[in-house]
């Protein structure tokens, strides 16, 4: 056992510098070092002018590009058509103000905003969100898992808590099998584009769509995912795997093939949808933050962002690249450059780093060598951007904003 793990370790170890040494030796010379920073701003820090103002200064001095800054698009009235405004509704417009900053001080403002997950607290959401109005008008929004469970019927204030108390919530989701879910999301960016514009041109730089992909494999189970996929296939999908001894194996894999294929073409016609909104408008880019192993974004979740690259259905991607050792963090980004073989595909993908490590005991700092050896090898590999998850990692310390990166 001891010589198994002395053996696997051996092999790690030189693993890694084969690729650092590959690239090093033969990208370098054939490709720009020179990268742009993306910062991720969570909607929680944006609670005054004055902080905003702050934060954005700050990325300013760092030379930061882009913030992809986070909204409440499913509880403020604001962004969100479904929503009315109240008495107890904020009077302090986050983004009005992030982009008078963002113009002061000219860098990209893009929002970010979640797409079908509406809530991911295990306390019960605000009474002006969006979730109970679908709850009572839409059900048929959100999604079903594959034992018929429906996010909808969580009750947050059932004495029996286990499901949301554990590490088995993954928050409310919306199904993208019901073509009407795409259009509340629709209407969301149609909302923004029309009232954060001047004279007809919008204030912002992008929209930057996460959660754009199922909870996991074992969701999209609702009624009209179901009757779809039976129209077409004359099986009920809930079914396919209980009978697979009933087709051959070609005949099988057909239906699983055909299953996974509806499920992405509903959240490919999204980006589809929402790139040909923002191609009215001049300078205006989509993205989207996304899983970063390209096969499994595919199989596990339905994100098909290589289809949405290749076709040119996006500006770019950024991949939540997200790991606790840099061996890991280079072998995924030596996965995608052997999986793209051209430049134009790779120029499409930018690297995301996170810098907090989030536990039920409360966030906390990772090491900043840690980031700063990502951060190197990401560049190493001549990606074209950094992407930073997230600003509350400088508010520990702001000149963090600068010595994580080379100079």
């Amino acid at each position: 056992m001891i010589l198994s793990l002395h053996k696997k370790y051996h092999f790690n170890f030189y693993k890694a510098i084969i690729i650092a040494f590959f690239f090093s030796f033969n990208l370098s010379n054939t490709y720009s070092n020179t990268f742009d920073k993306c910062l991720w701003v969570k909607a929680e820090e944006l609670t005054s002018d004055e902080k905003i103002e702050n934060l954005i200064s700050n990325a300013y001095r760092s030379d930061y590009k882009i913030i992809f800054l986070q909204i409440k698009t499913h509880e403020d009235y604001r962004y969100n058509p479904f929503i009315e405004k109240s008495q107890n509704s904020p009077n302090f417009d986050p983004l009005k103000s992030a982009l008078f900053w963002a113009n002061w001080y000219d860098l990209e403002i893009h929002i970010w905003m979640n797409v079908y997950k509406i809530w991911s607290s295990t306390w019960e959401p605000p009474k002006n969100h969006v979730f109970y109005k679908l709850n009572q008008y839409h059900k048929d929004w959100f999604t079903t898992d594959i034992n018929g469970y429906v996010d909808c019927n969580i009750d947050f204030n059932s004495k029996n808590k286990k499901v949301i108390d554990s590490n088995d919530f993954y928050g409310l989701f919306l199904s993208p099998l019901n073509t009407e879910v795409n259009d509340y999301t629709l209407n969301i960016i149609k909302k923004l584009l029309k009232d954060y514009s001047n004279l007809g041109k919008p204030l912002f730089d992008g929209i930057h769509l996460d959660y754009i992909r199922y909870k996991d494999s074992m969701y999209g189970y609702n009624y009209i995912g179901r009757k779809l996929f039976y129209d077409d296939n004359k099986i009920d999908p809930i079914y396919l795997n209980k009978m697979s001894n009933h087709f051959s194996v070609e005949s099988f894999d057909t239906l699983i093939n055909n299953w996974n294929n509806l499920k992405s073409d509903k959240i490919n016609t999204l980006i589809k949808d929402t790139y040909s909104l923002l191609s009215e408008y001049d300078n205006l880019k989509l993205s989207a933050a996304v899983k970063p192993n390209i096969y499994e974004s595919k199989k596990r979740w339905n994100q098909d962002w290589d289809y949405w690259i290749r076709e040119n259905y996006i500006d770019f991607v950024v991949i939540m690249n997200y790991f606790s050792d840099t061996e890991s963090f280079s072998s995924n980004l030596w996965e995608l450059y052997k999986y793209f073989e051209d430049r134009e595909n790779i120029n499409k993908i930018y690297v995301g780093i996170n810098a907090i490590d989030v536990s039920l005991e409360g966030n906390r700092l990772k090491d900043t060598q840690l980031i700063k050896n990502q951060i190197n090898n990401a560049i190493d590999f001549s990606f074209p951007a950094i992407a930073i998850f997230s600003s509350e990692y400088f508010k520990y310390n702001s000149s963090l904003y600068l010595d994580i990166f080379p100079e």
